[in-house]
């Protein structure tokens, strides 16, 4: 049965979509251009772009489907990007600040200006890569999975992901850094109104309002509303929520995103704007899947469930709308993806980089933009066994680069050889406890990623104790805002 609301909405986006490109498009001339935008973004800008490489579709899906099994505890995605906008306030303006000085585009610039070293920035680029790409294939298959649900089954699963994905391609290709922040201004506002509005119609048609969903969840699932988790899981939901709101900062698309900001002012202002644009659709998102939880024999525990809710309980345009949130979310997740790797490839995994190469390098990062995205969606279109669990492994790994990124921020004495062996021994911890269960039964559900980071941490510190300090230290440091 064809949705013909869905694709007359799916439509009217994808034309809003280019105009906003085309109307904020200026002449991709140089590297700069493509990877920070002239850091020129304001604070609108930059508030609804963080917030669009925040969101994320599998909110819709992933966690829509957590929440109607586990209840309130899908509620720390709300805790931790409120730790995230802490550290983008408190970290933010250093960044800011140190990209302007030192002209940095990249994450891995910063690795090589805090530590000097161009062996640890390549390898360093090469493994947050690693870590990043499973969410831009969860992200692109959750596209796939909201179009044939939001048609009715009309369209394709492979055809909306191929389709969608090229659309992605085809316009960071044509405005870079800049294509991506304005089309975030659209995509964030519909996520914005879709999670809100949405959300809470269905919640009303099926329950009355929200003191009514939380009066039969008292009285029929009492347990949606603890977050305790029985033996063996004490401190799973605290060490989620810290690993989300350190990880916020860490992936290498934030770093770049920071370097657009025309102003640490900037930073600061969004940090705070933003709260009131991320929460509300995350907090009512989630709060219709422990609605959800309640409606027993829909066949509602699967990465459709949301859909199932809308077409059953709301109607074509409710469904539709939710179809288009979805890929609202994971166009701007990805966009960033595939413009950052570009950047990364010619800049960072370049081994011939240099300053007065920069314009073949400008070439190489606009077809390392579409490299990127075609092995993406190719990944995206074949079948990847437990690729939600790797997608939050990847969490507990780029939660290791804490340890350079921030330890470096904050600690003159930190080095290259405390960097390196600190990151080292916490990817190695991470894995170690990963891939034996066996230990993780005595460290009562603190996941692997907080272990390895302190790890990371003491290893960092001890052998930057007893190493010399880097000599170029206290010129960076003029120019950090901490």
């Amino acid at each position: 049965m064809d949705n013909v609301t869905f694709y007359i909405l799916f439509v009217l986006f994808l034309v809003l979509l280019i105009f906003i490109i085309v109307k904020g498009h200026k002449r991709q001339y140089d590297l700069t251009e493509y990877s920070v935008g002239g850091r020129s973004a304001g604070a609108l800008v930059f508030t609804f772009s963080f917030a669009g490489r925040w969101f994320v579709g599998s909110i819709f899906t992933v966690w829509f489907v957590m929440a109607a099994e586990r209840g309130v505890y899908a509620q720390y995605l709300i805790v931790y990007t409120i730790g995230a906008l802490l550290m983008l306030y408190i970290f933010g303006v250093s960044i800011n600040s140190l990209g302007k000085k030192f002209k940095l585009e990249t994450q891995a610039d910063f690795i090589q200006l805090r530590y000097g070293s161009t062996v640890f920035k390549g390898i360093f680029a090469g493994l947050t890569m690693l870590f990043w790409l499973p969410w831009v294939i969860l992200e692109l298959k959750t596209m796939g999975y909201a179009i044939a649900a939001a048609s009715m089954g009309s369209m394709d699963y492979n055809i909306s992901i191929i389709i969608t994905t090229m659309i992605i391609i085809i316009y960071v290709y044509y405005g870079g850094v800049r294509s991506v922040n304005n089309a975030s201004i659209l995509q964030s506002g519909i996520v914005f109104v879709v999670g809100v509005v949405c959300s809470y119609i269905i919640i009303r048609n099926l329950f009355g309002g929200i003191g009514e969903m939380f009066s039969d969840i008292t009285s029929f699932k009492p347990e949606y509303l603890e977050i305790d988790i029985g033996p063996g899981h004490k401190f799973e939901w605290l060490s989620a929520t810290i690993s989300g709101a350190l990880g916020s900062i860490l992936w290498p698309g934030m770093y770049a995103l920071i370097y657009t900001a025309k102003s640490p002012g900037v930073i600061k202002r969004s940090a705070i704007y933003s709260f009131f644009l991320l929460i509300p659709p995350i907090f009512f998102i989630l709060l219709l899947g422990m609605g959800a939880g309640l409606v027993t024999g829909d066949g509602l525990l699967n990465l459709t469930s949301l859909f199932t809710l809308a077409e059953r309980y709301g109607s074509s345009v409710i469904l539709s709308l939710f179809g288009i949130g979805t890929i609202a979310a994971s166009m701007s997740m990805c966009s960033s993806v595939f413009n950052v790797a570009g950047m990364i490839i010619a800049k960072d995994l370049n081994p011939y980089y240099n300053n007065n190469k920069r314009d073949s390098a400008y070439k190489v990062a606009k077809v390392g933009t579409v490299v990127i995205g075609l092995i993406a969606l190719w990944m995206a279109t074949i079948q990847i066994p437990n690729l939600a669990s790797i997608m939050f492994l990847m969490y507990s790994f780029i939660t290791q680069t804490a340890g350079p990124i921030i330890i470096g921020i904050i600690w003159r004495r930190s080095n290259i050889y405390g960097a390196a062996s600190g990151m080292a021994a916490g990817i190695l911890t991470t894995a170690v406890i990963t891939f034996t269960p066996e230990i993780a039964i005595f460290i009562d559900g603190l996941s692997a990623g907080i272990i390895g980071l302190f790890a990371n941490i003491i290893v960092h510190i001890l052998v930057s104790l007893i190493t010399p300090p880097y000599e170029k230290v206290d010129e960076i440091f003029k120019y950090r805002y901490l």
